[in-house]
């Protein structure tokens, strides 16, 4: 297989990449060199130009199961509160549907199958276990937890495509490595599936099957033994 270059190597920082449902564009966050703020941008997967769409973004988007819109996180650093952001698939009629304030904040959203609810994590990671699952019902936005369990730290976020359940990285407790948990839904009943000593980093559900990828990170740590000089009386 070979891979084709969509965009030209520039001093860039990438932090978020998603398909459209339709596979016909990507979206991706970017922050440029010397740039407070990332922006939002789409390109078509046959070569084009990038577009911007947004600016003042955090993370990855997650679509609606029509395509027609997505959710993102952004911080707004004046009234010192994590929100959650709805826009349209071209990037307009952006508003806020949720928000919480620092330190708390959000994680990527992910909008579930049936497109009536968006899971995000939430919280803060100041130590403890301090981070949970949250739900927002789409229309109302009203927000509530998933689950009475608490971890010290919540990545990705995936729902399973028959929306029984939700598929993370998390760690429950300090001295955990972040491995892979299955939330089921809407019970709230969770799961610890992995019990490694690598840690998971990254995943991706294919759609409408039950294979999973996921990157992990392994630590490799060396113990080295060597002769200490003794300094000579002088």
């Amino acid at each position: 297989h070979s891979a084709d270059q969509l965009i030209p190597s520039a001093e860039v920082e990438y932090s978020g990449a998603t398909f459209s449902p339709d596979g016909n564009h990507i979206y991706y966050t970017a922050r440029e060199k010397g740039a407070r703020l990332s922006s939002l941008y789409r390109i078509a997967m046959v070569k084009s130009p990038s577009r911007k769409l947004l600016e003042d973004i955090e993370g990855s988007v997650s679509f609606a199961p029509d395509g027609s819109r997505f959710v993102f996180h952004r911080y707004d650093q004046p009234r010192r509160e994590s929100t959650l952001v709805v826009a349209n698939a071209d990037g307009n009629q952006a508003h806020e549907v949720a928000a919480i304030k620092f330190p708390e904040f959000f994680g990527d959203p992910a909008w579930s199958p049936d497109g009536r609810v968006i899971a995000c994590a939430a919280g803060h990671a100041d130590g403890g276990t301090n981070r949970y699952l949250v739900q927002i019902n789409v229309g109302d936005w009203a927000m509530k937890g998933v689950t009475a369990q608490r971890w010290r730290w919540i990545g990705p976020v995936e729902w399973l495509a028959d929306g029984s359940g939700l598929l993370m990285i998390a760690a429950d407790h300090v001295a955990s490595t972040y491995q892979l948990w299955h939330l089921a839904y809407p019970t709230g009943e969770t799961r610890r599936m992995t019990n490694e000593t690598v840690f998971y980093s990254r995943m991706a559900l294919a759609a409408a099957t039950v294979t999973l990828v996921a990157a992990v990170v392994r630590q490799a740590s060396n113990l080295c033994v060597g002769p200490v000089a003794i300094p000579s009386p002088g």
